[in-house]
């Protein structure tokens, strides 16, 4: 399934690419975009695999959850297409009339940084006595994946999907957690916050 998982993976983050850049204006994506896309792959891969690779289980009864499935990874494509082409398009850009392109652009790896350890993190079992700040950080590192494309593209526009994207990752959980055939994460039922500190 890992081989299916990462060609659906990079097929969504490069579909908007090269549907948007097309034909590929010079400059219009620099070497910091460049490696930010490939950061945000590498964690889909670490941190998503195997929900992914729920869409090639051929059962019946996993309809509805191949659908949630389908249904998020088509709106993050989307949003991946809604920063291309607030950068193409010129709308809702930030302004950068003081600052050069490459610097928003480097501003934003920082983030998804921060995002991929998040997403890291929650691979790895809490074996600390102390409750853990969060029970789902992945969730909020690919808030923070999110939030560090819109501003490498320049684009203060799709920052406002945000709070939705919480919204839905908060019923998302309660979904799961109503199915009762979630994967249980080991610092979930100790932690003091599910997704983002003091607000959720």
């Amino acid at each position: 399934m890992l081989p299916l998982s990462t060609a659906y993976m990079a097929a969504l983050l490069l579909w908007p690419v090269v549907g948007v850049s097309r034909p590929m204006p010079e400059g219009f994506l620099t070497n910091p975009e460049l490696t930010l896309y490939a950061l945000a792959f590498f964690s889909a891969c670490i941190g998503y695999w195997e929900v992914v690779a729920g869409l090639f289980v051929l059962n019946k009864q996993n309809l509805a959850p191949r659908l949630e499935i389908l249904g998020w990874s088509l709106y993050l494509s989307l949003f991946v297409t809604s920063c291309l082409l607030c950068r193409r398009l010129h709308v809702g850009l930030i302004n950068i009339d003081n600052l050069s392109s490459a610097t928003w652009a480097w501003a934003g790896l920082p983030v998804a940084l921060v995002g991929t350890f998040l997403i890291l993190r929650s691979r790895v079992e809490n074996t600390s006595q102390k409750p853990a700040l969060l029970a789902y950080p992945q969730y909020l590192g690919l808030l923070l994946i999110l939030a560090a494309m819109s501003i490498a593209h320049w684009a203060w526009f799709p920052l406002l999907a945000l709070p939705g994207v919480l919204v839905v990752e908060a019923w998302y959980i309660k979904r799961k957690q109503d199915r009762n055939n979630a994967i249980v994460e080991a610092n979930g039922p100790q932690a003091r916050f599910k997704i983002v500190p003091f607000i959720y």
